[in-house]
């Protein structure tokens, strides 16, 4: 997976949010790191004109499917894929807050 180009460098090698969510481990919390970052994802994506892809986040959020939280980190990696480059990189960043802390601790 990309890297985020903003200098800073990730200490974990990126996953996606959905691989990334399927892998917790005991002590970890990732449905509480996802919970954490989906409104900052959504402030990014509506500052850099994407509104379009923020309601698509919200409606995830608001969703009653099966497992509503894999269903919100779908929805993160499919709008990484639509969103320019620039909105891009600034959410990897925030996955990368996610998967270099997944006690969900801020």
């Amino acid at each position: 997976m990309e890297e985020p180009e903003d200098g800073a460098q990730c200490s974990v090698e990126l996953k996606p949010m959905e691989k990334w969510l399927q892998e917790e481990e005991d002590g970890e919390c990732r449905p509480c790191c996802i919970a954490v970052i989906i409104g900052d994802y959504q402030k990014v994506l509506e500052d850099n004109g994407h509104s379009e892809l923020s309601e698509e986040l919200a409606s995830a959020v608001g969703g009653d499917g099966d497992d509503p939280i894999l269903e919100v980190a779908k929805a993160m990696d499919r709008v990484k894929k639509l969103a320019d480059k620039e909105t891009r990189q600034k959410l990897l960043g925030l996955d990368c807050i996610a998967q270099e802390n997944p006690s969900g601790r801020r």
